[in-house]
């Protein structure tokens, strides 16, 4: 799980605006230099205030953190799909190759960029949605 302090710096509406204060805490991955809370150049990030689950109010420390599944469902998309498209399509090439009598290399070469290209569309990763917590 992904967490970051984050201090409610004002609520207008629907929308509050929070502070973030350093990088994540390491989730094992990238040691803090993602940018899954990713925010402006003050450090600022936007949430809806549905998201809270009591009215935030002004210099109020939350705690922002996504989900495992979120993180895992986001890596899949990223690197899994594009690495078993490249396996099965390169697979497919390599096969279809040897049964027309032809040089599987370039077949199989030709198989694994189709694949990479028929997956990159579905790779496209939704943007993480932070939930809230009150900082203890």
């Amino acid at each position: 799980m992904a967490e970051r302090r984050a201090i409610v710096h004002s609520c207008s509406g629907s929308r509050v605006r929070l502070h973030a204060s350093g990088a994540c805490d390491e989730c094992g991955g990238c040691g803090g230099r993602c940018n899954l809370f990713a925010s402006g150049a003050d450090d600022c990030i936007e949430l809806d205030a549905a998201q809270f689950p009591v009215a935030p109010r002004p210099g109020d420390r939350v705690l922002l953190w996504l989900p495992d599944d979120w993180l895992r469902r986001a890596a899949w998309r990223a690197y899994g799909l594009l690495t078993l498209a490249l396996v099965v399509g390169a697979g497919a090439g390599h096969a279809l190759a040897r049964m027309m009598g032809l040089d599987p290399d370039p077949a199989t070469a030709i198989g694994a960029l189709a694949g990479i290209a028929l997956a990159l569309p579905g790779r496209r990763v939704e943007p993480p949605q932070p939930r809230v917590r009150a900082q203890p």
